[in-house]
C-alpha cells in the first residue's frame, strides 16, 4: 500500500474509531444519568480498539524519514508537476 493511501487508510480508522467511542461514552452517560447505573462498559472497548489504532498508526508512519528525494517528489506532486 503507498504512503499517501495508507496514511488515508490510517486517517479514516482513527475517526471511526473517535466517532463510535464517542457514541459509545455518550450513550453510556445517558444510561449513567436516566437510571443512575454507574459502569464504564465502554473502557474495555476503547482500550481494545485503542491498541489497534496504535500498530496501525505506528506501522504507517514508522521509519516514514524525510530525505531531499521525497521532499522533491512530494513538491512536484503538489505543483501538479
Amino acid at each position: 500500500m503507498g504512503a499517501p493511501r495508507g496514511r488515508a487508510a490510517f486517517r479514516i480508522h482513527l475517526a471511526s474509531y473517535l466517532l463510535v467511542n464517542g457514541l459509545m461514552v455518550a450513550t453510556w452517560a445517558v444510561v449513567w444519568m436516566t437510571t443512575g447505573f454507574w459502569y464504564p462498559w465502554w473502557v474495555f472497548c476503547a482500550f481494545g480498539w485503542g491498541i489497534g489504532v496504535g500498530i496501525h498508526g505506528y506501522v504507517t508512519y514508522r521509519g516514514d524519514e524525510l530525505s531531499q528525494e521525497r521532499i522533491r517528489a512530494e513538491m512536484n506532486r503538489i505543483a501538479g508537476g
